[in-house]
């Protein structure tokens, strides 16, 4: 108890209260929640034919033609390139007015399949500002992947008990929040073969070659998959952080491995399409 209790009556009910009769009170409700509830549909059907004038404002300023860095042989601190997925050949974007369900601050992140814009273009940082701007980034450094449209960063976490889940079922959540230096948002470049992870650890990073991203918190990989998402641009290819696997020949894995054999000479599996990314320039799109 002590708990205030909701207030039904408008100053116009309370003033002429003694007047109206219950069923006439009951009735004007009903008649302003039918009011609401018809203005609650015109705004989603005007919501769902784009011809909402503040969602045409923000979709175009996220539209806008994508200003990137000019073509490099490496990746360098404070690059402005684009990630482009291997698997579905869409370009990491960022939804600027939607956000996780359950999750208010952190916007929803896809792959748009419509081109450069302003929302796929993604400026590199160096995590904890270990390296200055204009250095080459290197393999194994940690980058910090910031939307330069938004100022958001690329993070990624464990589902929580505010989400119960993830925008997609079974895999990591992908997200694009306010900058902070957590773990949350630091990633590592690796190569796609895992035979050269060694030899080219602290190397430059090629910009012609593909690579993979890597959480740092949870060691999971940056990935993009087939599976479709709702955003406010459409139906989009959905964004997570999972290892992905190749399915096909599995069994010839297991008995091999079975039998004291690795299924490739350093005992791990290959990096799939839907783990790999490449870095586009101004004109290479």
């Amino acid at each position: 108890f002590g708990a205030k209790s909701a207030n039904y009556f408008t100053p116009v009910y309370m003033a002429s209260g003694a007047l109206y009769k219950p069923h006439t009170l009951i009735g004007n409700w009903r008649e302003d929640l039918a009011l609401q509830e018809m203005r609650l549909a015109a705004y989603l059907d005007k919501k769902e034919a784009d011809t909402l004038q503040i969602t045409k404002t923000c979709m175009a300023s996220q539209l806008m033609p994508a200003e990137l860095s000019p073509p490099e042989p490496v990746l360098r601190v404070g690059t402005t390139v684009m990630l482009r997925s291997n698997a579905t050949q869409g370009y990491l974007s960022v939804s600027v007015d939607q956000a996780l369900a359950g999750e208010t601050p952190r916007k929803l992140v896809s792959c748009d399949n419509g081109g450069p814009s302003s929302r796929t273009a993604i400026q590199l940082l160096s995590y904890h500002d270990a390296q200055p701007a204009g250095q080459p980034i290197t393999y194994g450094s940690k980058v910090v992947l910031v939307f330069s449209h938004c100022g958001h960063a690329l993070g990624s976490a464990c589902p929580s008990i505010a989400t119960l889940g993830s925008q997609l079922t079974g895999k990591q959540d992908v997200f694009a929040d306010d900058l902070s230096r957590s773990a949350d948002f630091a990633w590592e470049i690796v190569p796609v073969n895992f035979a050269l992870r060694l030899p080219m650890n602290g190397l430059p990073v090629d910009t012609s070659a593909a690579f993979v991203l890597v959480h740092c918190m949870t060691g999971s990989r940056l990935g993009s998959t087939a599976e479709a998402v709702i955003s406010e641009f459409g139906v989009e290819a959905g964004v997570c952080a999972h290892t992905f696997k190749e399915s096909a020949g599995r069994m010839h894995r297991c008995v091999k491995e079975a039998g004291g054999f690795p299924f490739m000479p350093q005992g791990a599996t290959r990096e799939v399409s839907e783990n790999i990314w490449s870095a586009v320039y101004a004109g290479s799109a």
